[in-house]
């Protein structure tokens, strides 16, 4: 029976030894200076114009990142939430169509006809114009 010549080493013998060694004050130290050395040396840091240019909005920010945001825009988001979520549940809905049975037809039939009528009246009170 041929073995191994490469078989790895023991340097600890026991938990307690193993314990003593990776909370000793030179492991911390040790570490620390590597994490810092990564940091310095392993990030790349050179930035180019496109990675520098304004992107969210199109525009280079004008003013305090604080200021106040008319109200319409929290309302179209809030809109923007509302619908993607009854996207989300139509897909397993839409999935699992032939499994539901009538029950499961006429109760997502409720469930879009509620936003259906929420929308209508966000349409109605003029909440999507945006004069």
């Amino acid at each position: 029976m041929k073995t191994s010549r490469w078989e790895p080493a023991a340097f600890f013998t026991t938990r307690e030894e193993t314990a003593k060694f990776m909370e000793s004050d030179e492991i911390r130290e040790t570490e620390k200076k590597l994490r810092g050395f990564l940091k310095e040396f392993g990030a790349f840091k050179s930035s180019d114009p496109e990675k520098l240019s304004a992107y969210e909005c199109g525009f280079n920010a004008f003013d305090d990142a604080r200021m106040t945001f008319d109200v319409r825009f929290y309302l179209v988001s809030i809109l923007f939430i509302i619908f993607d979520l009854e996207v989300a549940f139509l897909f397993p809905w839409a999935i699992t169509f032939k499994d539901v049975g009538l029950f499961g037809f006429w109760s997502m039939m409720v469930f879009l006809g509620v936003l259906t009528i929420g929308f209508v009246y966000e349409w109605m009170k003029g909440a999507l114009e945006w004069d």
